[in-house]
């Protein structure tokens, strides 16, 4: 018999033309994403290229040590998967002079955004009268003729469903995969197979929640209208209004201080203020140097040795002089620079603290929908999330302790080349600096970070079929 109910529901809705209309959506929908985020990510990788070569010609022509540091910054260059998960994009798009404004208007779709909210609602439409429907019309009635257990009718239409819905599902995902990655021209590598094998399971098990939440609806009310109202009702508060108030409440209840005023404090820390006490210590240096060495008021710049000369001093004079004065104005320079990036880091890490707290609250309080959850599986799994961000954050600091010690020590090796002291306004050369290579973290530390949000939406799914089995043991067939 359970066999007989699992075949019906398959039939009944594969027979149906909500079943027809829904895939069609759903295949041109699939097919429309990765069309539009292929043409974005191309965008994206063109941006970074854009940069690298502007800073490549910056460094070939005004590097020095003293803004070096502000012009090499680096930009993350966009996942390969962003082809079919948006995820997190690059936080400097929105500055590009050439982005297109309508699309920050109208957001582009992407998987997870289709499975989420048009699966899901897929589910409820084939789940709705999936109980309360057939007692009207006395279905239910001639099933339980045949002693058959409410557990099982239950159980058999879930699964029924599930492979009614879930089959097609797997079809259209995987055939809009390859398409993506026709029009985006990579291969797809083993890795990257995993993390979409498991995406679309992790799919399932989400679609299995909406269709275990339909049929529990539908097994406590008596009118498919009725149903149909509260599941839609139930539909927009899980994936709609908590997912995006979570951040709200979060924010009343763990407010921060405004970012436009820690970057203020912090930029005047390492500009204006941090030039001021530069300027005040070379003033005081100077003043030393200019006492012990007698230098003659009319010289104000200590770096030109030819006003040194024109006063009877000799080479040999001018270099002990110089070594030791710039070997004093770079301590002094290191001083303030260590003392004043110190001050604004602890603003910003304070700041960071804040988020950090907020976000854990707002992520919290998402968790009361299996959508968030879906959405933190799927983004982390897929390398668009908040790890990725941390990951890239971890990989940059990495790159830039080794371009600082390589331009430190072209920076020494000019020196002895030259036979001086170079000041930090001085152009290096910099030609055979190290390049960043992005490496996407390892699926598997990808997926031990995202498999506890799947627990939960799977724990949630299992305890709406047992919700929906317990209310239809109660539910009066007649």
């Amino acid at each position: 018999m359970f066999r007989a109910i699992v075949s019906k529901e398959l039939l009944d809705a594969t027979r149906s033309m909500r079943f027809t209309l829904g895939w069609l959506v759903m295949l041109v929908l699939m097919v429309a994403a990765v069309v539009l985020l292929s043409d974005d990510v191309r965008q994206r990788q063109e941006r970074v290229e854009l940069i690298e070569r502007s800073q490549d010609e910056y460094v070939s022509n005004y590097a020095h040590m003293n803004r070096i540091g502000y012009v090499l910054q680096l930009v993350k260059p966009p996942e390969q998967s962003e082809v079919f998960f948006r995820g997190l994009n690059d936080p400097d798009e929105a500055q590009s002079f050439f982005s297109d404004p309508l699309g920050k208007l109208f957001p582009k779709l992407d998987f997870l955004f289709i499975v989420s909210v048009l699966l899901s609602l897929l589910a409820i439409i084939f789940t709705y009268d999936a109980i309360c429907g057939e007692r009207e019309d006395g279905t239910l009635k001639i099933i339980h003729a045949n002693s058959v257990s409410r557990a099982t009718v239950i159980v058999g239409k879930w699964i029924g469903l599930w492979i009614a819905i879930g089959v097609p599902f797997i079809a259209v995902y995987f055939f809009s995969v390859l398409v993506g990655s026709l029009i985006a021209g990579f291969s797809i590598g083993p890795e990257r197979w995993i993390e979409l094998g498991l995406i679309c399971v992790a799919s399932l098990l989400y679609l299995g929640f909406f269709l275990c939440l339909g049929l529990f609806v539908s097994g406590i009310v008596r009118q498919p209208g009725t149903s149909i109202l509260v599941l839609l009702f139930l539909w927009v508060v899980l994936t709609m209004i908590i997912p995006n108030a979570s951040p709200v409440v979060a924010s009343q209840i763990k407010p921060l201080p405004s970012v436009n005023d820690v970057e203020r404090q912090a930029g005047a820390l390492t500009d204006w203020i941090r030039d001021n006490l530069v300027d005040k210590e070379r003033e005081r240096i100077q003043a030393i140097y200019r006492q012990r060495y007698r230098i003659p008021v009319g010289i104000s710049d200590y770096n030109k040795e030819e006003d040194f000369l024109a006063v009877g001093w000799s080479a040999e004079q001018y270099k002990e002089f110089y070594d030791t004065y710039i070997e004093e104005m770079r301590a002094a320079l290191r001083h303030v620079n260590e003392e004043q990036g110190a001050k604004a880091q602890a603003l910003w890490d304070e700041l960071e603290r804040q988020v950090d707290e907020q976000t854990g609250l707002a992520m919290g309080i998402s968790l009361l929908s299996p959508t968030s959850s879906f959405i933190y599986f799927g983004t982390e799994l897929a390398s668009v999330g908040l790890r990725a961000e941390d990951y890239f954050e971890q990989e940059a600091s990495e790159f830039g302790s080794a371009q600082g010690d390589f331009i430190e020590q072209r920076w020494h090796s000019e020196e002895e080349r030259q036979g001086r002291k170079i000041s930090y306004e001085e152009f290096i050369d910099l030609s055979g600096r190290p390049r960043f290579v992005h490496k996407t973290e390892a699926v598997a530390d990808r997926l031990a970070c995202a498999l506890p949000f799947a627990a939960h939406f799977t724990v949630m799914m299992l305890v709406a079929l047992i919700l929906s089995v317990v209310a239809y043991l109660r539910y009066d067939v007649r």
